[in-house]
């Protein structure tokens, strides 16, 4: 618990910090003059925002600093003045202090990292679909205004550590591209071993090339039809082998220079597993993981670790409200989108204290029938919204202290819970989809 308590208050502190305020300007003289609009309300309105319309937002976050509510449009045009990579910066800064504690948890002494990509809607409008572009049918109209977004994905701690956006045109294999350049100079993550894992849209020779050059680990799947050639002479399910590289397979790489030089190298030794699912189903994983250190059971089990990243798109877009913009500029988009993912790294952290509590609390119970208990997110994102920008306004760290542990404790009482034991399968119902209790939303 104490480690993230002291994440929380570093954080709130750095929201204060010259640093943080000069790196947040678009322009030398944003955020000079004392206004209620000033650095700090600017970046909390933003993590705390409810998926609301803007005079709401407002008046909902100024009546909980006990501050007269501003304007819509004086809040669109301080917008104009806040750089959206302040919150990829303050992100970094949370995240620097999580991965530099003994709480990281590893596969083998490897963080599991999970690239996808996902198409993401925003409100019609026309400035937005002059930036984005978005969905056409096949009549050429368009359906929907949309962006291209991927992110790198902690499996195992629950952290979105990057994302990437652009125009709905924009290729997710550039866009992942452009995240795993950025992870590479994320200092924090330097000296740590990693497995980079991606589903069937995203294996490529060069990005095999790209990852082993950097000595990255991977894992992707692949389709069955890819490598055929290849997969003919594997004597068994599970083995290394040697993918030739032609200029068939490098025909859509636009960069001369790249394809000489892959073309150069002939090929790449790598490993692909055969894995058998419970449907009878054949999966095929390429990867450069040695078979001594990774069986193919381990390289089943990782693979399937990827789930989470579909789970974080889902809570982003449900519950969250990442697709419901607070403006029609570029600047807009990536400010609610980029301050959603510091939100969701925010709620994380402390929904993650809070399942050890009630791990141990569940450990501790002598029910002959135990039930495997975990947190609601969407409870505990209601109680952190509620709570967490009137902790922030404390002035004194003791105080925050134990608001936060106060806030984890509440967190820890909001559970779901399952036997783990099985029950007779209990016949299907058509039930109706309106006004589901399982989808009410906790703001």
């Amino acid at each position: 618990m104490h480690g993230t308590i002291r994440r929380m208050i570093s954080l709130f502190a750095y929201i204060k910090s010259k640093e943080a305020v000069e790196y947040g300007r678009m322009y030398k003289s944003a955020f000079t003059r004392e206004s209620p609009l000033n650095f700090e309300n600017s970046i909390l309105i933003h993590i705390n925002k409810h998926g609301l319309t803007n005079h709401m937002e407002l008046r909902n976050y100024f009546k909980k600093i006990g501050k007269i509510s501003i304007s819509k449009q004086a809040f669109s045009k301080s917008k104009e003045k806040l750089n959206p990579n302040v919150f990829k910066n303050l992100n970094n800064h949370l995240l620097t202090k999580f991965y530099g504690s003994n709480e990281v948890k590893k596969f083998k002494n490897h963080l599991i990292l999970s690239g996808d990509g996902s198409k993401s809607t925003l409100p019609y409008n026309k400035t937005l679909e002059n930036i984005f572009g978005g969905i056409i049918n096949k009549f050429q109209e368009l359906t929907s205004v949309a962006i291209n977004l991927t992110t790198i994905y902690d499996c195992l701690n629950g952290f979105i550590i990057d994302l990437e956006l652009d125009k709905y045109k924009t290729s997710e294999k550039e866009l992942i591209n452009r995240n795993m350049d950025n992870i590479t100079k994320l200092d924090y993550l330097k000296d740590t071993k990693k497995i980079f894992i991606c589903d069937r849209g995203f294996p490529s020779i060069e990005f095999f090339n790209y990852l082993l050059e950097k000595n990255e680990k991977f894992i992707f799947r692949i389709r069955k039809n890819s490598y055929k050639a290849e997969k003919t002479i594997m004597k068994t399910n599970d083995e290394f082998i040697d993918i030739n590289i032609n200029k068939t397979r490098l025909n859509h790489i636009k960069n001369k220079e790249l394809k000489e030089k892959l073309l150069k190298k002939e090929k790449l030794n790598l490993r692909i597993t055969k894995i058998t699912l419970p449907t009878g189903e054949e999966e095929h994983l390429i990867s450069n993981l040695n078979k001594k250190t990774f069986t193919s059971n381990d390289l089943k089990e990782l693979y399937n670790l990827k789930w989470g990243i579909e789970v974080s798109y889902d809570s982003l877009k449900n519950l969250f409200a990442i697709e419901n913009v607070s403006g029609y500029s570029e600047i807009a988009v990536k400010q609610d989108y980029l301050s959603q993912i510091l939100a969701y790294n925010i709620v994380n952290d402390l929904e993650n204290t809070a399942q050890k509590i009630l791990n141990q609390k569940t450990q501790n119970t002598k029910d002959p029938k135990p039930k495997k208990k975990k947190i609601n997110k969407n409870i505990a994102l209601g109680i952190i919204k509620e709570e967490l920008i009137k902790i922030t306004r404390l002035t004194e760290e003791n105080t925050q202290k134990e608001k936060l542990i106060e806030l984890i404790q509440e967190i820890s009482k909001t559970y779901t819970q399952t036997s783990t034991t099985k029950s007779p399968r209990k016949p299907k119902r058509a039930y109706s989809t309106k006004n589901r209790t399982n989808n009410r939303k906790s703001f």
